[in-house]
């Protein structure tokens, strides 16, 4: 029975691979001699399938988001001049003028129409200022209230203040510009001079006053007579630009415009061609022991169209010699003397000659204090004669001749004129070894 069992087993496991075979027996193929042939299959390891591969996905590029507009910040409009603080002009329109009023629209403004102006500084109109039409001028200019109006405001190329394109010199008029077109018009040449120049005159000068290679047109004015104060117009000959421009003084202690007189007038030139206008006080009017000899020289500058600078001493032309005073040449205070000069680029002087003419315009009278002798001129020549202490002189000159002696030159009371010779090579002048003050008394008159 074992055995029987055992069979049975092995049997079942025949079978068993008979048909595992079969079922991985292919089908057959024909061959080419019509055989049938059996393809087994040979176990492969399978390589993994490749997915495809996919695409990668672009990031999108970010949009360009516009940086939005910060929302500015709300400044503090800027507070109007209080009027109460500003300095009024009453004056009217020159021109016909486009401006704005209060809500912002275009008006024409008429020429002859009234406005008060208000300013911080007196007498001045910038960017500043404020602008009222008026009917009419008030005490207290209540009826301007609502009848403001706005300008344009820029600068021209010469630096002068202009509203919506005009100069303010030539848009508002005032009393004062009334008055200037009233004053008589003075043509002046360059090597001449104007005395007693008066308020009622305009000093006009064409001349090529920035050296541009174009005849411009200058003019001065007085806005009162001794006073230091000048009002200077230009006007240019190559684009018709134009600026006034009020000279007034230096109040610095450190300066001595206050002390200048505007009393004459003259129209020099530098040696680069520069024109030069000096202002000062008469020369031979001039009285001694003043405060000051001062001049205003008025030129063209690198920054302004009108440059002031301080020059010690006076000046007057004479027969077209430009001659510069002085006070405490010789003699210390007592006199005034006048010497022939030319004007440097840098407004310095430089003495033509050794001559020095004494102005003796209101000057002391001088008397000899010691018999001295003299040189007497006779015709051409000088004799020696002696003069008695005591005797009235007229000084009229120190001269150094071409061989380097000084001369001190007085007339007498009859007529006749004498010199002695001087030492001048120290500060105080000697003759015959005498220092000036044992030799001469000088009186004070009044």
């Amino acid at each position: 029975m074992e055995r029987i069992g055992v069979f049975c087993v092995i049997g079942l496991l025949l079978l068993v691979s008979a048909c595992s075979l079969k079922s991985v027996r292919k089908e057959a193929g024909t061959a080419p001699n019509g055989t049938e042939t059996t393809t087994f299959a040979t176990a492969v390891t399978p390589e993994p399938s490749s997915r495809p591969t996919a695409t990668p996905t672009r990031k999108p590029t970010p949009t360009n988001m516009p940086t939005p507009t910060p929302t500015p910040t709300n400044m503090p409009t800027p507070t109007p001049e209080p009027l109460e603080d500003c300095f009024l002009q009453e004056g009217f329109l020159l021109k016909d003028v486009p401006a704005k009023n209060t809500d912002g629209k275009d008006v024409l403004l008429k020429t002859g129409s009234l406005i008060c102006i208000f300013s911080r500084a007196e007498k001045i109109i910038d960017d500043t200022s404020r602008f009222f039409l008026t009917d009419s001028y008030s005490a207290d200019h209540s009826d301007i209230s609502g009848k403001e109006v706005f300008f344009g405001v820029s600068e021209n190329r010469l630096g002068a203040v202009c509203f919506s394109g005009i100069p303010e010199h030539e848009l508002f008029g005032n009393q004062e510009s009334v008055e200037s077109g009233k004053r008589t018009v003075i043509e002046v040449d360059p090597g001449t001079q104007v005395k007693q120049i008066s308020e009622t005159e305009s000093y006009v000068m064409r001349i090529d006053w920035d050296q541009d290679g174009y005849e411009d047109e200058v003019a001065f004015e007085i806005i009162e007579r001794y006073e230091p104060e000048v009002m200077c117009y230009f006007r240019s000959g190559k684009d018709g630009s134009s600026i006034r421009t009020r000279i007034t003084p230096n109040l610095d202690p450190d300066y001595n415009d206050i002390d200048v007189s505007a009393e004459t007038l003259l129209l020099t030139q530098k040696p680069n061609g520069g024109y030069v206008v000096l202002l000062c006080d008469d020369l031979p009017a001039y009285m001694p022991c003043s405060l000051s000899m001062e001049t205003w020289a008025l030129s063209y500058g690198e920054e302004d169209v009108f440059a002031k600078k301080n020059i010690s001493g006076l000046f007057e032309y004479q027969d077209g010699v430009l001659y510069q005073g002085s006070e405490g040449r010789f003699f210390a205070w007592y006199t005034k003397t006048k010497t022939a000069i030319q004007l440097n680029d840098d407004l310095s002087c430089k003495y033509l000659s050794g001559t020095h003419y004494f102005l003796n315009y209101g000057d002391p009278v001088t008397y000899l204090l010691l018999n001295m002798q003299v040189q007497m001129q006779k015709d051409n020549r000088y004799v020696v004669e002696t003069l008695p202490a005591g005797t009235f002189i007229i000084p009229e000159r120190m001269e150094v001749n071409a061989s380097g002696e000084s001369f001190f030159y007085f007339c007498l009371l009859d007529g006749r004129c004498a010199r002695l010779q001087m030492d001048s090579s120290q500060e105080t002048q000697y003759f015959d070894g005498e220092p000036y003050y044992e030799v001469f008394y000088f009186m004070i008159c009044g």
